[in-house]
């Protein structure tokens, strides 16, 4: 929820580490972290929405030295808006940057507010479902990660001594044929 208020909290952090919590503790329900997420999704963006509405365009133009270049992003993100907003705000959930500031850049904008709420909805469900259950099954499969981790790692160890070896006997050769 404070993500989609511009504040670079860990949203998707918190949906993949509790998704991986409620996998490996049966009595922490995935329903209840993927519908928190959508939940916390939806609020916060609506929150930042309104803001972007009511103080967006007087908090960016505080600084009279900087109305030019205000002015220019504000022509640009309009235009842009209006030929991708919907898919922006949709697909806009998976790009953590944009999911910062889309709302609040909605707001200022003025996209229509049903519009904006039904695709933000839908891009909030998608978004929680796809990580929500993504990380689930991950935390389910754990222990054979971790055996595979283990594999690679003694793979990786026997790859470098191997290479250190052949790389010394090539120095030795080098230095015997001087």
């Amino acid at each position: 929820m404070m993500e989609s208020l511009g504040l670079p909290v860990p949203g998707e952090t918190s949906l993949i580490a509790g998704s991986i919590y409620s996998a490996l503790h049966p009595h922490f329900r995935i329903s209840i972290v993927i519908s928190s997420a959508i939940i916390g999704s939806v609020i916060g963006d609506n929150l930042g929405y309104i803001i972007g509405s009511t103080a967006g365009i007087k908090f960016l133009q505080r600084k009279p030295s900087e109305k030019n270049f205000i002015k220019r992003v504000m022509i640009y993100t309009n235009n842009y808006f209006k030929k991708y907003g919907m898919k922006t705000i949709l697909f806009g959930k998976f790009i953590t940057i944009l999911r910062l500031f889309i709302p609040i850049s909605a707001g200022i904008h003025k996209l229509n507010r049903i519009k904006f709420i039904i695709y933000d909805a839908i891009g909030a469900i998608v978004w929680a479902v796809f990580y929500g259950v993504l990380s689930y099954l991950l935390g389910q499969n754990i222990p054979l990660l971790l055996k595979v981790l283990n594999g690679l790692t003694i793979l990786i160890i026997v790859i470098i001594i191997t290479t250190i070896i052949v790389i010394r006997y090539r120095i030795i050769i080098h230095e015997r044929n001087k």
